[in-house]
């Protein structure tokens, strides 16, 4: 396993790992096979309180810099043969889920990654956002930090 897949994959267990406990012990949260991830992002979750409303893609990339949130460089925007974004938004659509793209800014935080829309059907008022235009990004562990069951509240696409 090359570098780059092993902090990928570390990355996707600590969120897998996050998302158990925020949702609590009855939820389910397995991270996908490479072959099933086309299907509705990363994670398959299982929530008996209600449908959990986001397809989690998640990007680790030691080159990610927070300043190309600003710039729309980088394979967030503009990836090849398709950006993170733009898989993100088609993983979703594929499932009936809203996107949620989770970054790893190196050595600094996390990101949750949304459209406006999901962000406002969130409905948790104190959540600090950073506006993007098309896009809402907030801090991973804000989210974390907010009622799970604020999950609840969204309509799914």
């Amino acid at each position: 396993m090359t570098n780059g897949r092993r902090i990928g994959r570390a990355f996707e267990q600590r969120l897998a790992r996050d998302l158990r406990t925020w949702l609590g012990p009855d939820a389910t949260v397995q991270r996908r096979r490479n072959d099933q991830q086309a299907c509705a992002g990363e994670f398959d979750i299982h929530w008996p309180a209600g449908r959990f409303p986001f397809a989690i893609e998640a990007k680790a990339h030691k080159t990610f810099d927070v300043a190309q949130l600003w710039t729309r460089q980088g394979p967030m925007f503009n990836g090849k043969p398709e950006s993170w974004l733009e898989q993100c938004e088609r993983q979703a659509r594929d499932g009936g889920l809203a996107p949620l793209l989770v970054i790893n800014v190196p050595r600094r935080f996390v990101l949750a990654v949304m459209l406006p829309g999901d962000f406002d059907r969130l409905n948790v008022p104190a959540l600090p956002e950073m506006d993007l235009g098309d896009h809402v990004a907030i801090l991973w562990d804000d989210l974390m930090a907010a009622p799970a069951d604020s999950m609840l509240r969204m309509e799914t696409p």
